[in-house]
C-alpha cells in the first residue's frame, strides 16, 4: 500500500508539472497582419544610403511559439521558437538576402531564445540572461523584461540589443546602402 501511495503521489506531481506547462502560438499571414497583432516580435534596423541618408526598417516575425512553465508569480523554462523564414521586412529582395545570406534558412530553420533562469516579472524593467541560438550557435544576451497591466489585460514587454558581427551574421550591406551593425529586438506578448 505504501508503494502505491508513493507512486500515486509522484504521478500527481508529474501531472501537476505538465498542467503548468503552456505553449502560446502566434501566426500571421503577412507583414501587415504581423504588424497589427497585439502580441508581436519585431527587429528594427537602420541603413545609410550613399553615406548620406539614414532610414530605418522593421522586420516582424510572422510565426513563433513561446513555451513556459508557470508557477505562482514566476516563469521557468521559457523558450521562444521563431521560424527563421517567417521574418518579414515587407521587401521581397531584402527578405531574400536575409533568408539566404544572413540567416541561411535552408540550413537553420529556427531561431530560439531560451531564458536561462527563473523569470519573476515586475512593473520595473529588469534584465534577464538568455541564450539566442541563431545560425546554429548559442549567443549570450540580456533581455530587459517588464510586466504591464492595462485594465484587465496583462502583457510582457521586452527589448534587447544585439550586434550582427557579435552574432556572426554576414553583413547584408551593398555598395549603395550600408546596414548598421546594431539590431534592436522589441516584443510585446499578451498573457492569455
Amino acid at each position: 500500500m505504501k508503494k502505491y501511495l508513493i507512486g500515486l503521489f509522484i504521478f500527481s506531481l508529474l501531472s501537476l508539472n505538465f498542467a503548468l506547462a503552456e505553449d502560446l502560438k502566434f501566426s500571421a499571414a503577412n507583414y501587415d497582419e504581423a504588424a497589427k497583432q497585439e502580441s508581436k516580435i519585431e527587429f528594427k534596423m537602420e541603413s545609410t544610403k550613399l553615406g548620406l541618408v539614414t532610414t530605418g526598417f522593421t522586420s516582424y516575425v510572422r510565426d513563433f511559439v513561446i513555451h513556459y512553465d508557470k508557477s505562482s508569480n514566476a516563469f521557468d523554462n521559457v523558450v521562444v521558437t521563431i521560424m527563421a523564414n517567417s521574418l518579414d521586412t515587407d521587401n521581397s529582395s531584402r527578405n531574400e538576402k536575409m533568408y539566404d545570406l544572413c540567416l541561411s534558412v535552408s540550413k537553420y530553420k529556427e531561431i530560439t531564445v531560451r531564458l536561462t533562469g527563473k523569470v519573476e516579472l515586475s512593473d520595473t524593467p529588469r534584465p534577464f540572461p538568455a541564450l539566442l541560438n541563431i545560425r546554429g550557435k548559442d549567443n549570450k544576451i540580456d533581455i530587459l523584461l517588464r510586466l504591464v497591466k492595462e485594465g484587465e489585460k496583462e502583457f510582457v514587454q521586452g527589448e534587447a540589443k544585439v550586434s550582427l558581427k557579435g552574432l556572426e551574421i554576414p553583413d547584408p550591406s551593398i555598395f549603395i546602402a550600408k546596414v548598421k551593425d546594431q539590431v534592436n529586438l522589441n516584443f510585446k506578448i499578451f498573457l492569455h
